[in-house]
């Protein structure tokens, strides 16, 4: 094995690894956002409820953030509630009893006003009988980093020049 398809087997590995390793916290800089989604359909107790909480939990330290309510999934739909510069150490809960939320789906941008890492979401729904449902809430998009991005590229480029090279091996000529 030669050093180029060596280095090709070792990038193509961590590629795999990168992407099947879960993902503790998620590092957002100063005016990064990120879209969490709730549904509650299928939770119990099932919806509506008479008001929704979000709990934001981030690696130890400062955080200051932007929080927005939406009453669509992805960011969609109409602005219910919108907090600014909401400070604390490592975690919060925001509850709402708006109409609009109260349905168990909705969504929550959080925008950072410093750099600081997020380490889980979570929602709770608040029953007409008083009972509890817990869901946690999933990312909207996640965005591949940009240096597994690059190594993915990598990979891709020394892969195409070992293709044309064996090619140009068995042709007679060397690329």
């Amino acid at each position: 094995m030669n050093g180029l398809s060596r280095v090709c087997s070792f990038a193509f590995a961590f590629v795999l690894l990168a992407g099947v390793s879960p993902v503790y916290a998620i590092p957002l800089n100063a005016g990064d956002s990120v879209v969490y989604n709730f549904d509650f359909t299928g939770a119990s107790p099932p919806p509506p409820y008479t008001g929704v909480q979000a709990s934001i939990f981030f690696s130890p330290g400062p955080f200051d953030i932007d929080l927005v309510f939406l009453d669509g999934l992805d960011g969609t739909g109409s602005s219910s509630i919108s907090l600014s510069h909401v400070v604390g150490n490592d975690n919060i809960g925001v509850g709402v009893g708006e109409p609009g939320l109260n349905d168990g789906v909705f969504s929550i941008r959080i925008t950072a006003n410093v750099p600081l890492e997020l380490t889980s979401v979570a929602g709770i729904g608040f029953a007409l009988d008083g009972s509890l449902a817990f869901i946690d809430a999933t990312l909207s998009t996640p965005a591949p980093e940009p240096a597994t991005l690059a190594l993915v590229g990598f990979g891709l480029l020394a892969a195409a020049a070992i293709r044309r090279r064996r090619v140009g091996i068995e042709l007679g000529t060397t690329a």
